[in-house]
């Protein structure tokens, strides 16, 4: 079956990733608010440069950012990294894509988890992906680091990027807004009127990314926006 067929079927699976633990703030997966979430990457997807994957994990987590609290940098030492970003032959290829750890439990701002894209799965940075044969690692990374900040599978009838199932939503919907806020609050340089309203929510993410640099921003709109 090739990747277009289990696409439209949804037998596409992203990753393996448990659920996270549930709402309301008791045991809620999520890094200290206001922490600065560190992330190295410590071993590339074949095709890739470290450098080159670098430039897309940063634009997938910019996508947190820009509809949460949620902070982010990249950090050269992957010792002190919180999350450690890597591939590795998962299963066979056409299977599960990637997995994430989640930061449940007693996570302090030292504490470090991992998360691996399947090296034996082809990908591509390609819009067209699905006729490319290769899988779409920019919203496939942006999938797996909503596990890495805390959030769960959102539920299979739902229009959202953490969906359990591969679809050509590639940034964050309704549902991925509320959970993420949930945990890190509002931007507080979102105007609020404009971000209560969830059919702007595209219209939020471009105005908060114009905070970003142009080389950033230009990665943002090649990766995931038409």
């Amino acid at each position: 079956m090739s990747v277009e067929e289990e696409l439209l079927q949804g037998k596409k699976h992203y990753c393996s990733t448990p659920q996270a633990i549930g709402r309301g703030g008791v045991g809620l997966c999520a890094w200290p608010r206001n922490h600065v979430v560190t992330w190295n990457v410590v071993a590339p997807l074949p095709g890739f440069t470290v450098q080159s994957l670098q430039q897309i994990y940063k634009a997938s987590f910019d996508l947190w950012t820009a509809v949460s609290g949620f902070k982010h940098a990249f950090t050269q030492n992957p010792r002190n990294a919180n999350i450690i970003v890597g591939a590795r032959d998962i299963d066979r290829a056409g299977g599960i894509l990637g997995e994430h750890q989640l930061p449940c439990g007693n996570i302090t701002a030292t504490s470090q988890i991992q998360g691996w894209l399947d090296s034996s799965d082809s990908w591509t940075t390609a819009k067209n992906w699905r006729q490319t044969g290769r899988f779409p690692v920019h919203s496939v990374s942006a999938h797996e680091f909503g596990h890495g900040i805390g959030l769960s599978h959102a539920p299979e009838n739902l229009q959202a990027l953490m969906a359990p199932r591969l679809s050509l939503i590639t940034t964050p919907q309704a549902w991925d807004k509320s959970e993420v806020v949930l945990r890190y609050g509002q931007d507080q340089d979102q105007d609020q009127d404009q971000d209560s309203d969830a059919g702007d929510l595209l219209g939020q993410i471009l105005r908060c990314l114009e905070r970003l640099s142009d080389s950033d921003k230009q990665t943002i709109k090649e990766l995931f926006l038409e």
